[in-house]
C-alpha cells in the first residue's frame, strides 16, 4: 500500500489518497481497514478529502482472491493528522506591578492547534529559571515573585509541533526606581564658556528632576542644566535629585564639582569684527604717519645737501661705485660785524678781535652732509 502524498505529518484540512496493489489471477478484491476495524469501502484506491485529527491511525487494506477465496492484508500505514496552530497568546497581570512588592504570572496557550512544545524568551534571549521565576511543568505558563526592574521587557512564548509554528509577545511593565543617578558634563571650564549638565536615571516611569547649586536648589526642573557664558560665581557643587511618582521614592547623584578658571583682565569684550576693523584702521594710521616722516626727511636731507655742495672744495676727488654719505662737525666763531672765521680741518680756532671791538666768544656748531660719487 502507498499513500500520496507521502508524509510524516498531513495537516488538518488537506487531502491524501491511500492505493493498494496485490499480484492475483484472476485480479484481487479490495477491502480497506482503519485501526483494525472493517471499513464499508472498497476498491484499490482510498481518497481521504478534509482529513481532521480524529482521522489519525492505521490504514490496512485485504487482497481478496475471489477463486482461491483467500485474504492477505498490507502492512499497516500510519496517518498522524496535525492540526496548525492559530492565535498563540500571552495572558498576563493587568495590576500595576511594583518592584519588590508585586507578582506577576504569564501563560501561553492558543486558540487552536496541537501544541507539542513551547519555549520562553525574553528580549530575544531564553528565558531561564531563577530563585524568582519558576516556570511548569509544560512550560504553558511562568511565575515571577517578587518582581524587579530587571523584569521589564518583551516576553515571547513560541508554540510548536510538526506542521506549523505560533509565536505570542507580552510586554511586561514594572514600576521601579529611580536608580543610578548621574551627573554627565565638564569638570572644568574657561570663563566665557558654557556649561552643559545632563542627568540621568533608570527608573520606570522617567523621573522628575531637581537640581541644586551650592546647596541652594535652583529653578531648573529638567534634566538638561545650562549654564551660559560662566562666571566666577558659577563654580561650585551640582546635584541632581531624581523622583519616581509613582514609587514615591527619590535618589540623588553624586556632587559634580565644576571649576570655572579665571582669565587675568577678562572682558567680553567687542565682537571680533569692531577688533579687526580697529587693528586695520590703526595700522592705516601708522603708515600714514610713516610716509610723512619720510617725506619730511627727504626734503630736510635734500636742502642740507645743497649748502653742502656750496661748501666744497674744488680739490674734492670723484668717488665711482654706490654714492657714500658722511657727516661733519664745522665749529667756526662769528665775529662782531657779524664775518665768520671758516675753521680748517678738526681744530678750532678763535678770531681775533678787531682794536676797539670784543670778541663775542659765541660759538656755533654747524651740520653738513658730504655726499661723494
Amino acid at each position: 500500500m502507498t499513500v500520496d502524498p507521502q508524509k510524516e505529518f498531513h495537516i488538518s484540512g488537506s487531502d491524501l489518497t491511500l492505493f493498494c496493489s496485490a499480484q492475483s489471477c484472476p485480479p484481487a478484491e479490495f477491502k480497506w481497514a482503519f485501526n483494525a476495524m472493517t471499513l464499508n469501502r472498497e476498491g484499490q484506491e482510498f481518497k481521504l478529502e478534509d482529513i481532521q485529527g480524529n482521522q489519525s491511525g492505521y490504514y490496512t487494506c485485504w487482497a481478496h482472491n475471489t477463486r482461491t477465496l483467500r485474504y492477505k492484508p498490507s502492512d499497516p500505514s500510519l496517518i498522524t493528522v496535525i492540526e496548525k496552530i492559530s492565535d498563540a497568546n500571552i495572558t498576563g497581570p493587568t495590576e500595576r506591578l511594583i518592584a519588590g512588592n508585586s507578582s506577576a504570572n504569564l501563560s501561553c496557550q492558543a486558540t487552536a492547534g496541537t501544541i507539542v512544545s513551547r519555549e520562553w524568551l525574553k528580549d530575544d534571549q531564553t528565558l531561564s529559571p531563577s530563585n524568582r521565576i519558576t516556570l511548569s511543568g509544560d512550560k504553558s505558563s511562568v511565575s515571577i515573585d517578587p518582581v524587579e526592574g530587571t523584569d521589564n521587557g518583551q516576553y515571547q512564548c513560541i508554540l510548536t509541533n510538526p506542521v506549523s509554528r505560533g509565536i505570542a509577545s507580552y510586554n511586561l511593565t514594572v514600576i521601579y526606581g529611580p536608580e543610578n543617578v548621574v551627573i554627565d558634563g565638564d569638570f572644568e571650564v574657561d570663563v566665557g564658556d558654557t556649561v552643559v549638565l545632563i542627568c540621568s536615571a533608570s527608573s520606570v516611569p522617567p523621573p522628575a528632576f531637581t537640581w541644586s547649586f551650592n546647596r541652594t536648589e535652583s529653578s531648573v526642573t529638567t534634566a538638561e542644566y545650562t549654564v551660559g557664558n560662566a562666571m566666577d560665581g558659577d563654580s561650585g557643587n551640582y546635584i541632581c535629585v531624581a523622583e519616581n511618582t509613582l514609587t514615591g521614592l527619590n535618589n540623588s547623584s553624586a556632587v559634580h564639582v565644576l571649576t570655572v578658571r579665571s582669565t587675568v583682565g577678562f572682558n567680553p569684550g567687542p565682537p571680533l569684527g569692531a577688533i579687526l576693523g580697529g587693528v586695520f584702521g590703526a595700522l592705516a594710521c601708522v603708515g600714514l604717519v610713516a610716509a610723512v616722516v619720510i617725506l619730511v626727511m627727504k626734503n630736510k636731507k635734500s636742502s642740507s645737501g645743497t649748502r653742502s655742495s656750496d661748501r666744497s672744495t674744488s680739490n674734492q676727488q670723484p668717488n665711482v661705485g654706490k654714492p657714500e654719505l658722511a657727516y661733519a662737525d664745522i665749529s667756526h666763531f662769528r665775529k662782531a660785524d657779524g664775518g665768520k672765521v671758516q675753521l680748517g680741518g678738526s681744530a678750532t680756532v678763535h678770531a681775533q678781535p678787531m682794536p676797539g671791538q670784543t670778541a663775542t666768544g659765541h660759538q656755533e656748531t654747524l651740520y653738513a652732509d658730504i655726499r661723494k660719487k
